[in-house]
């Protein structure tokens, strides 16, 4: 099999690690200290990197890409290990404007991601769960 395209990383996302980091400091809302760690912060990766921080890596196959919300949010569903979840299509660095064409159905793919609680008391944890999937990186494989 190929080489696949980062079409994602987290590290090249400053608009999310700015935000996510400035809700954790600054208000009452957002994502907790993981293990003492502000999220996206280089102990954080450090800590994800050698275990500290578990993430998971899905291995699988793109079996739909559709537009969520009130058609404008751009989403791809995933199956690997016979389960289907729900991803945002995101990209970044050298595939913003154009790496949204890679996700195609059929498309194998590969994405890592990190479940990181969110403060205590959360009123949308009722909905999301006690932890935030956070996407560390999104390779998708060249078609075949």
């Amino acid at each position: 099999m190929s080489s696949p395209d980062r079409v994602y990383d987290v590290r090249q996302d400053l608009g999310t690690i700015k935000a996510s980091q400035r809700t954790t400091r600054e208000t009452e809302g957002g994502l907790a200290l993981a293990n003492g760690l502000l999220c996206y912060s280089d102990e954080w990766f450090r800590a994800v990197e050698i275990g500290q921080l578990p993430s998971t890596t899905l291995n699988g196959v793109i079996t739909r890409v559709f537009m969520s919300g009130h058609n404008d949010y751009p989403e791809f569903e995933l199956e690997a290990n016979g389960e289907k979840t729900r991803w945002t299509r995101s990209v970044s660095g050298a595939y913003v404007g154009n790496g949204d064409k890679l996700f195609e159905a059929g498309r194998s793919v590969r994405l890592k991601y990190v479940e990181h609680p969110w403060k205590p008391g959360q009123p949308g944890s009722k909905i999301l769960g006690s932890h935030a999937k956070l996407v560390v990186y999104i390779e998708i494989f060249p078609a075949t």
